[in-house]
């Protein structure tokens, strides 16, 4: 194991429910601190559509208890995207989603994993930026 990480955003996650019941979108492995900070919400039905998103860090309750987001309508054939700091660093913690129609939405996350004891590893800017210098 390597003991450097890259601190640059991915692709953390990616679904489309067929079902209108929550779903588990991303849960952090074990040792690893997830920096999730872009949520694209994408309505491929032809009518607006509900959605919500819930954060439990700790377990799987989608509830009001547990919403980030509810019951929020997005329009036919639209797409939002939510910017946002949000940290998970236990396995059993969930980000979920769920709709009220299945099959309407593709959910995409975006953000950082910082593995456990893993000093990380600053990428350097394009030439002829000013370093500070």
């Amino acid at each position: 194991m390597s003991n450097t990480t890259e601190t640059r955003g991915k692709c953390l996650a990616q679904a489309r429910p067929t079902v209108n019941t929550a779903i588990s979108l991303y849960s952090p492995g074990s040792g690893v601190t997830a920096e999730i900070q872009t949520i694209i919400v994408v309505n491929q039905s032809d009518s607006s559509v509900d959605f919500s998103i819930f954060h439990d860090d700790d377990g799987t309750t989608y509830s009001e208890v547990t919403a980030l987001f509810w019951e929020q309508a997005l329009a036919a054939d639209t797409t939002r995207e939510i910017n946002l700091t949000l940290w998970m660093n236990n396995s059993a913690g969930n980000l979920a989603t769920t709709s009220a129609t299945a099959s309407a939405f593709t959910f995409t996350v975006y953000g950082i994993e910082h593995k456990s004891g893993v000093k990380p590893t600053f990428l350097q800017g394009p030439s002829g930026l000013d370093s500070g210098q």
